[in-house]
């Protein structure tokens, strides 16, 4: 097998976990939120602000670009330079990131720790959750650039390839969405993106999968669904699981024993 996953248990490059408000934070959410810089200025050490860019139009006038701070970004650099963990509070999304995947359970346990102390800071009474986000990517890397096989990483009854893709040779790439739906309010969308890249003589393949569980049209009440811990986390689980069995489908049988899917 020359595809090899990039890790030596999974393939997963990041993860990243999303919730979608309703509404955008206030500025007095805003100003609670900025505690989190002393809160995790250990762990997530790196901190910035984000802007935010409207445009004022007055008439008779060029309209004018108003640029505002508004949200925040903590992270931590590994030691290698590359990004390990990231929390993003911006406009009326919280977002946790983590690019040293290892389990699933340690890093959901992380990544709830960051969404709660986030949670606390705002006034959940008055917000609803319209949707919840996971996406992976998930790399492969082949050394030879020369012999290159898709199969090699994808199985040959792979469902979400095209027949252009196979035999495009070293780069190509498909992208594609569709809907699955979970229950009369809860659609999920997804949005799968494969493909292959040259870097340093090695060809790279990515999979990269989002998964949004929307629920419309009615939002969840925030209080409600973060309090019933079980509802909230076991959005993410089923999101993690859907997950898995779109990565399963698309690789072959030796890769899915490389990565922990069978």
């Amino acid at each position: 097998m020359s595809a090899m996953p990039i890790n030596s248990t999974n393939a997963i490059d990041a993860a990243a976990f999303v919730v979608l408000f309703n509404r955008p934070f206030t500025e007095k959410e805003e100003s609670k939120l900025l505690s989190l810089k002393e809160t995790f200025k250990d762990e997530l050490p790196d901190f910035s602000r984000t802007t935010k860019i409207t445009l004022k139009q007055e008439a008779g006038k060029l309209p004018e670009q108003i640029v505002q701070e508004s949200g925040l970004k903590l992270q931590k650099f590994e030691p290698s330079g590359k990004i390990g963990w990231v929390l993003n509070v911006i406009e009326n999304q919280i977002i946790v990131t983590c690019q040293s995947y290892d389990r699933w359970n340690k890093v959901w346990d992380q990544t709830n720790r960051y969404f709660h102390s986030a949670l606390k800071l705002l006034n959940l009474e008055s917000l609803a959750v319209q949707a919840c986000v996971l996406q992976y990517v998930d790399r492969f890397t082949e050394k030879s650039t020369s012999t290159y096989n898709v199969h090699e990483v994808f199985g040959k009854k792979a469902p979400y390839l095209t027949s252009k893709s196979v035999v495009s040779g070293k780069l190509w790439h498909v992208h594609q969405g569709w809907f699955d739906e979970k229950s009369a309010d809860e659609k999920i969308l997804n949005v799968l993106n494969l493909g292959t890249n040259e870097d340093s003589g090695k060809i790279i393949t990515t999979i990269d999968h989002s998964l949004q569980l929307q629920f419309l049209p009615k939002p969840k009440p925030a209080k409600k669904f973060f309090d019933s811990k079980k509802e909230y986390e076991k959005t993410f689980l089923f999101l993690h699981e859907a997950n898995k069995k779109v990565v399963k489908s698309l690789l072959n049988q030796k890769q899915c024993k490389a990565v922990g899917l069978v």
